[in-house]
This record gives C-alpha cells, sequence and structure tokens, in this order.
C-alpha cells in the first residue's frame, strides 16, 4: 500500500471512532483487553528471549569461527529484541490511554483506564 491510502484510511478510522460517541465503549473494552494481553504476555516473553540470547551466545562460543560469529548475531537480535518488547509493554498504557481519551473526548481529570492499573 502507498503511504497516502495508509493515512487516508488512518484518518477516515479516527474520524469514525471520534463522532461515533454511541458505541465507544465497546471499542474502548476492546483496546483494554488489547492493551492488557499486552501487559501481561511481553515481560515474560521478553525474559524468555534474554535467556535464549545468553545460551545462543554461550553455545556459540564452543564453535568454530564462522559459527560463533553467527551466534553472537543471533544473540545479538534476541538482546534488540526483548528490549523492544519491554519498551512497547512500558509505552503501550500510556498510547492507548491519550487516544481513547482523546478520542472519547474526554480530558485525563478524574478518568482512569483499566489499561493503565497494574493487573
Amino acid at each position: 500500500m502507498k503511504i497516502g491510502e495508509v493515512i487516508s484510511i488512518v484518518l477516515l478510522m479516527a474520524v469514525v471512532v471520534v463522532y461515533s460517541n454511541n458505541s465507544f465503549e465497546p471499542f474502548r473494552n476492546t483496546i483494554d483487553n488489547v492493551c492488557k494481553s499486552v501487559r501481561t504476555l511481553l515481560p515474560p516473553i521478553a525474559m524468555l528471549m534474554l535467556i535464549g540470547a545468553g545460551v545462543v551466545y554461550i553455545g556459540g562460543q564452543f564453535t568454530g569461527a564462522e559459527t560463533r560469529s553467527r551466534a553472537n548475531v543471533w544473540a545479538t537480535n534476541l538482546l534488540i529484541g526483548a528490549l523492544i518488547g519491554l519498551i512497547i509493554a512500558a509505552v503501550a498504557p500510556i498510547a492507548v490511554d491519550s487516544l481513547s481519551q482523546s478520542a472519547a473526548g474526554t480530558s485525563s481529570q478524574g478518568t482512569t483506564a483499566s489499561c493503565s492499573q497494574p493487573t
């Protein structure tokens, strides 16, 4: 898809969400469920990736030069993936809360979304 098509679709979705006040609650519930899933799934997956990176790195040290260099790259990629997952898990509640509050037309005072609350 071209960038213009993507921007048009995103803007259309934003307009639909902003102007459909009657059907906002199911959207909000769905977004909260996705956010809760992100917060509960990504940290354990990131921990497994960190452990996997260590195992791959250690395992690569016992092999030849070519395999050792590949193992270092794999371990680095696993480490970067785990860090990106943790960043997403930390930023997702903030982004979802601000987007859902702006789409609903409410201010941030006095409203707390379930996504920002610890599970």
